[in-house]
């Protein structure tokens, strides 16, 4: 019949409540019009997609990196593709995204730190 439709197995890569739609991305992305009861798919842990194309899944290298759930969600000061990336004001130290403190993102004092330190 016209307008009928079909189910699809959800993706391995998620997980599907039970009448998610990929149609319903659009309550994610913060559709006014959609109404709030309906479902679509979240990503697993150890997974990621972009928000404006949730579709397509990354795998990340760890759980901690890639929590799951809306597209786009990074752990702790991570961002960008796969979560592979810190944010701006953050820096990678052993395996993880730390913040960085003002005095290291001062553009002031920056310059002004080698030649205090500098041999003389």
């Amino acid at each position: 019949p016209s307008g009928a439709s079909s189910c699809v197995s959800c993706p391995e890569t998620m997980a599907c409540p039970r009448g998610s739609r990929v149609d319903n991305f659009a309550l994610y992305l913060g559709d006014p019009e959609d109404d709030a009861t309906k479902q679509y798919p979240h990503l697993k842990e150890r997974f990621w997609s972009s928000a404006s194309n949730p579709m397509s899944v990354f795998e990340c290298s760890s759980n901690e990196f890639c929590p799951g759930g809306n597209p786009g969600a990074c752990g702790s000061g991570l961002t960008g593709q796969a979560c592979e990336h810190c944010q701006s004001g953050y820096w990678w130290n052993s395996g993880h995204c730390e913040e960085c403190w003002d005095v290291e993102t001062t553009s002031l004092l920056f310059p002004i730190i080698p030649l205090v330190f500098a041999p003389g």
